[in-house]
């Protein structure tokens, strides 16, 4: 019955996700001097793919994102590769690990406005 009882513990353990530490976006700003954005190629605004996602981005000693984490999709396994790619190249300063939460949204509404506008790249 025991074993039972911590094999659930486990498996209920590792199923929730981390919660990653929320930093003010000038902190994450100031910790990253490359910060591409995703691509939003004509081929996927022709099919009118749009979705909000959030990322997790893991941050070795170096600087580098070690590995992206997808905690909510955009809803197309093509946006969330953009979005994976742009994330993985971003580099950072050296310092110690962590971990980092990014929403990503991928838009058509030119209605739409962030809470920050310089945060936004327009395609035409």
């Amino acid at each position: 019955m025991k074993m039972y009882f911590f094999a659930l513990l486990a498996v209920t353990l590792v199923t929730q996700p981390a919660v990653a530490k929320t930093y003010p976006e000038a902190v994450w700003k100031a910790r990253f001097s490359q910060r591409p954005f995703p691509d939003y190629p004509r081929w996927a605004r022709a099919r009118h793919l749009t979705g909000s996602g959030l990322f997790r981005m893991q941050v070795d000693e170096q600087g580098r994102v070690s590995t992206i984490s997808i905690l909510k999709s955009t809803g197309h396994k093509e946006l969330d590769s953009l979005a994976t790619k742009a994330l993985s190249s971003w580099r950072g300063r050296p310092g110690p690990r962590w971990d980092l939460d990014i929403p990503i949204t991928f838009t058509m509404d030119m209605s739409y406005h962030p809470k920050k506008p310089e945060d936004t790249r327009t395609y035409r």
